[in-house]
């Protein structure tokens, strides 16, 4: 079964939401097969409720794709929409979905598209102006530390973590458990942070391969679960609530699987549907006895990162649309909803991620790792009088230990200096306030 389209999936939240006229009429025709008239309808309701009350909750019933009309005259007849029929139906009740191999194996990057364009271009839209400037393997401490909170919070909130956003602060920041909570959620959270910051600092790998899936894994579930089964693909069958979905149990599918995933995902051009792809289909696989989910939510942000853009923290993300939502995956193959929800959550968070980059300028990994020599270098320059034409050349001097592409860089961060250097600067590059004034007053305006 497959309700893939753009508008088809929303009754799967409506029906969370109904009254209970809207659930009692729902359920009548849960029980019938064929569509009815809305006598039998009324008739078949206890309580009896009037025919003018009856019309208006099917109204909104119809309005919300919940129940489908046939007809438009007083002879119309009414039945649940499929999609609302399929998940008013309990989960025990459903048709089984079993584990489709092929529905990864049919994916093909750069052709296949999990989320519509138009949803990327909302994505796109919200990144705007934060685009490739943002580098979170060179991030200011605050800022890494800021998607450690977010994320670590949101993704364990999801799980059912109890702690709120300041405590899961305090805990990230200094190590403090809050009181009133089980120990073990304090370890979901720690472990989180664990695992985003090996991601940080394997970033410049690209998307992970397997090897380091599982040391992503081990970080994320240590002391959460079984030990011979942290970082290790599982051999034994899972069940998943409130579904009817049934994930492989063969240890070879699944190994095969994850492989082919993180594959696919590193030929994907385009980053938010590499980021898509990854948390649905991992989510979807399940190769891990547990955090299969948790995975998907940590993986999801390495493509946004390595292409510079704000990460995706599920902070305030819908729970019912993104849980729903994946259910909807596992059964009937739809993105849809899930990928809604995904988009209209980065667009609630991208700015801010935006607004902390534009107000404080990220320090790239060469301007660190070469902090004194770039100082000798720019002090170099103004003592001898050199203009910044120069700089190429005094850099390819200064640093002939390293690669020609770490020279435009580093020429790049020079020239960048020199052009905002005034005489309170001085003092950084170990210059006196006059020799910074008497190169700005000749050599600096050189060709």
């Amino acid at each position: 079964m497959n309700f893939v389209t753009t508008d088809t999936m929303r009754p799967i939240i409506e029906l969370r939401k109904i009254p209970p006229l809207e659930k009692q009429i729902v359920n009548r025709l849960l029980r019938q097969r064929e569509p009815i008239s809305q006598t039998e309808l009324i008739n078949g309701l206890p309580d009896a409720p009037s025919q003018p009350t009856v019309s208006r909750a099917m109204t909104r019933l119809i309005k919300q794709g919940i129940v489908a009309r046939k007809g438009k005259t007083k002879g119309s007849r009414f039945a649940l929409s499929d999609v609302a029929r399929h998940f008013a139906t309990p989960p025990q009740a459903r048709l089984p979905q079993p584990f489709d191999a092929f529905r990864i194996a049919a994916y093909q990057p750069n052709r296949t598209a999990w989320m519509r364009q138009s949803l990327r271009g909302r994505m796109a839209a919200a990144s705007k102006g934060v685009r490739g400037n943002l580098d979170a393997s060179t991030y200011s401490r605050q800022i890494a530390e800021r998607l450690m909170i977010d994320l670590s919070w949101a993704s364990s909130r999801l799980e059912g973590n109890t702690y709120d956003l300041l405590e899961t602060e305090i805990l990230i920041r200094f190590g403090q458990e809050a009181d009133g909570h089980d120990r073990a959620e304090a370890l979901m959270l720690l472990n989180h942070k664990r695992a985003i910051g090996r991601m940080l600092d394997h970033l410049g790998d690209g998307i992970p391969d397997v090897t380091e899936a599982h040391r992503l894994h081990a970080l994320m579930m240590n002391g959460l679960m079984d030990p011979g089964e942290v970082g290790r693909v599982r051999s034994h069958g899972v069940r998943i609530s409130s579904s009817s979905y049934t994930p492989s149990d063969d240890v070879g599918e699944l190994t095969n699987q994850q492989c082919q995933i993180l594959s696919r995902a590193a030929e994907i051009d385009d980053p938010f549907e590499t980021s898509f792809f990854l948390l649905t289909a991992t989510s979807y696989l399940q190769a891990f006895g547990d955090g299969n989910k948790r995975m998907g939510r940590l993986l999801s942000n390495v493509p946004l990162l390595v292409a510079g853009m704000p990460p995706l923290s599920f902070v305030g993300i819908d729970r019912d649309a993104y849980i729903l939502g994946l259910i909807a995956f596992y059964e009937t193959a739809s993105t849809e909803l899930l990928a809604e929800a995904v988009a209209e959550n980065y667009e609630s968070t991208a700015p801010h991620y935006q607004a902390a980059w534009s107000s404080q300028r990220l320090p790239r990994r060469m301007e660190i790792q070469e902090s004194q020599r770039i100082s000798e270098c720019i002090r170099g320059i103004v003592t001898e009088g050199a203009a910044i034409a120069d700089v190429p050349a005094r850099v390819e001097a200064a640093f002939e230990d390293l690669a020609g592409i770490d020279h435009a860089n580093l020429a790049e961060i020079v020239e960048e200096r020199l052009k905002n250097l005034n005489p309170t600067q001085a003092v950084i590059y170990g210059l006196e306030d006059d020799q910074v004034a008497s190169w700005l007053d000749s050599a600096a305006p050189g060709p």
